[in-house]
């Protein structure tokens, strides 16, 4: 998948990818941390931004799906992906979980 395509893909879609392999969950948080340098010089949406945080943790899944592992909560998984890709402009707070 073209990088540039990841942002349409839905949250939802994307946990499954990087479940399955098809995306990284490195891949996913560059790209989004890419997106916000580029458009937070003109939107100024963002109080902070935790890059090393949110590429710590998103090594962390790769890790844990190249050894087999899932979380036992089924939504713990997607809570950590949203904080990768759906952070609430000013907030540091995930939007969109329904789990």
């Amino acid at each position: 998948m073209n990088t540039k395509e990841i942002t349409w893909v839905p949250g939802y879609e994307l946990v499954e990818m990087i479940r399955s392999g098809e995306l990284s969950a490195v891949v996913v948080a560059k790209h989004y941390l890419d997106r916000i340098q580029q458009f937070e010089p003109v939107l100024h949406a963002y109080i902070s931004v935790q890059e090393e945080m949110v590429l710590a943790e998103a090594k962390a899944i790769d890790e844990a799906i190249a050894r087999g592992g899932r979380s036992r909560d089924r939504c713990a998984d997607f809570r950590s992906l949203s904080r990768i890709s759906t952070i609430t402009p000013g907030t540091r707070q995930p939007v969109g979980l329904n789990c």
